[in-house]
């Protein structure tokens, strides 16, 4: 059975003790103590992990997912049965190697749990989410425990791959990973980020894939500075502040390619301002046919990657060009000299046709069994990953607006986002971009808002150009919440010549002329619960601390829609939505397409 460690009723992390004792020849495998569970490992042998955990390394260097930590180091770590599968914990060579190694090489290690309000797991409900049958929030299982989890072990030639692109970095060296959609070109990214971390402090993680990003809700383009190792899925993350990022208000960039390439050209030209030094890691989206081929020849010709990992998906109808395609028209002109030809990695999928299995099991079980009897399942569809994204969004901004404690109870992230208490800003000194929309008339402005998400942008100096902060002119000043809670935080605005209120007599104009297609950058992303016209006021809830959020100036409307279950839970119904309904207009194929991992009626809740 799976050994699962005890939250204890603090729910507080215990004191580090490092035994003072060696451990004896033999003394290997789990001990629980409390809250906390010991892992005691020999060369050779692994731990398969599920859930949320802090790792702490006691004794030796522990190896998951490409990342090497030393004895000391203090880790967060998260693995999803579905899209990640459990994460291989096992102890890393040092030098000359051998089968039986003395019992001082063996690895130490504590599993913490995290406390509840903390945990991201489990969001939704959904098979996205590990299911823990205890409340500590992960389980663990030695390498030939019968009943431990089916494993989809690395590639060895993926593993092959990342070392080699590894070892060709240099301060500002620039990487990508490219293929098509679902054949793991996230999780070909994390590894190659966990094995950068090894030699560099930090490492620039470029996403241009709005529609399943590897930090933050979906819509956005970021760049963000990573210095801790990835593992799991996206939505299981802990959050990370994005140094630059703009709002691209879909889930695709088909929407408006031509936006979107000035985004990532903005993106990429931050990153020499503002983290010359670190690695960068450009993360592609899977479109690559039609305009979106053209998207991304744009976005790698701005981003001149020096080594391109090329994910094949085993289809050569949807598969990219081989070779620099990107590179291959137009001259550069005389007053800059060619870059050098990037050298190209091409891979297998980690699913599907062409995927190519390890060429030696990971750890093999007496008998000859792989680990792991069960076969790995496939992964979720996109919009089921997306709507676990959101439940995340959803219980990070729950917990920033003092619902913490409530979700530590085991509440729905839609009930304890229903709770919160939202902040506050005025309407008329807020500017209102639709992005997509034509120029909506005034009194539909409200009505477009409630219950949208949308991007909360600062019009002030770009990232690296100083300035646009809390104190600038124009921004919002956000008050915290009151002791009772009971007025909630506010949000009062400073007026600005220019600003478009959003309920003026003249309409709301969509985003101007081509000189202004960058648009401002976004501070993050924010969800309107209501619009109050009598006092004039626009209720927002977001993650965002008063002192970003004081920056706000102008809202961003796109497309991006919250999954039925933050809208619809038991103990709170939105009023914008009505049961059992299509969530778009049917008037094309893609608007009506059918999903067949739907719940029936009869099996919905409806919360009587």
């Amino acid at each position: 059975m799976p050994a699962k460690a005890k939250r204890n009723s603090s729910n507080q992390l215990e004191s580090l003790a490092t035994p003072k004792k060696p451990i004896k020849p033999g003394a290997y495998g789990l001990r629980q103590d409390g809250s906390v569970l010991h892992a005691t490992l020999p060369p050779g042998k692994s731990l398969m992990f599920l859930g949320e955990a802090v790792l702490h390394v006691m004794r030796g260097r522990a190896l998951f997912n490409g990342a090497t930590l030393g004895s000391g180091s203090v880790c967060s770590i998260a693995a999803d049965a579905v899209n990640s599968g459990p994460l291989l914990i096992s102890q890393a060579a040092e030098g000359n190697h051998f089968p039986f190694a003395p019992t001082e090489s063996v690895l130490y290690l504590q599993l913490r749990p995290l406390p509840a309000e903390q945990r991201l797991s489990g969001g939704l409900g959904s098979t996205t989410a590990a299911r823990m049958a205890d409340d500590v929030g992960y389980q663990a299982w030695l390498h030939n425990d019968p009943s431990a989890p089916g494993c989809l072990a690395t590639p060895d030639i993926w593993s092959q791959a990342v070392e080699e692109m590894a070892g060709l970095a240099y301060p500002g060296a620039v990487f990508a990973v490219v293929g098509s959609k679902k054949v793991g070109k996230s999780t070909l990214g994390r590894l190659l980020v966990n094995e950068l971390l090894s030699t560099h402090s930090s490492v620039a993680y470029l996403e241009t894939d709005c529609g399943q990003p590897e930090f933050g809700p979906p819509g956005l383009v970021s760049l963000s500075l990573v210095s801790r190792p990835l593992t799991g899925p996206p939505f299981l993350h802990p959050a990370l502040p994005p140094l630059a990022s703009y709002f691209v208000g879909d889930v695709s960039p088909a929407s408006h390619p031509q936006r979107y390439a000035a985004c990532v050209a903005a993106l990429r030209a931050a990153h020499g301002a503002l983290a010359p030094d670190a690695p960068l890691l450009v993360n592609t989206h899977g479109w690559t046919r039609g305009a979106g081929l053209e998207a991304l020849r744009d976005l790698l010709a701005a981003a001149r990657p020096a080594c391109v990992a090329h994910v094949s998906c085993g289809d050569p109808r949807r598969d990219l060009p081989p070779g620099a395609w990107w590179a291959e028209e137009g001259a550069p002109d005389g007053a800059h000299a060619p870059p050098p030809p990037p050298r190209i990695w091409l891979l297998p999928p980690l699913r599907g046709p062409g995927a190519i299995g390890p060429a030696s099991p990971a750890a093999p079980r007496p008998g000859g069994e792989d680990p792991g009897g069960a076969a790995p399942r496939p992964g979720a569809a996109a919009v089921d990953l997306r709507g676990a994204q959101w439940a995340s969004f959803a219980r990070r901004c729950a917990a920033a607006m003092g619902q913490g404690v409530a979700l530590a109870h085991g509440a729905a992230p839609g009930d304890a986002l229903a709770a919160a208490v939202p902040h506050e800003a005025a309407w008329d000194d807020l500017r209102l971009e639709s992005l997509f929309t034509r120029p909506l008339a005034a009194d539909q402005a409200a009505r477009a808002l409630n219950c949208s998400v949308v991007g909360l942008c600062c019009s002030g100096a770009p990232p690296g150009g100083g300035g646009g902060g809390p104190e600038a002119d124009g921004g919002c000043r956000a008050a915290g919440t009151d002791g009772d809670g009971s007025e909630g935080a506010r949000a009062q605005c400073a007026s600005r010549e220019d600003a478009v209120p959003l309920l003026a007599e003249a309409v709301v104009r969509a985003p101007r002329a081509p000189r202004t297609l960058l648009g401002p950058r976004c501070l993050g992303v924010g969800i309107v619960r209501a619009v109050d016209g009598e006092r004039r006021r626009v209720l927002l809830l977001t993650p965002l601390p008063p002192a970003e959020l004081a920056g706000v100036d102008t809202l961003q409307l796109g497309r991006l829609e919250l999954p039925g279950p933050l809208l619809q839970t038991p103990g709170a119904r939105a009023p914008y939505m009505s049961v059992h309904c299509l969530p778009t207009l049917g008037t094309g194929a893609g608007a009506i397409r059918s999903r067949n991992n739907l719940a029936r009626a009869r099996q919905a809740d409806r919360g009587d």
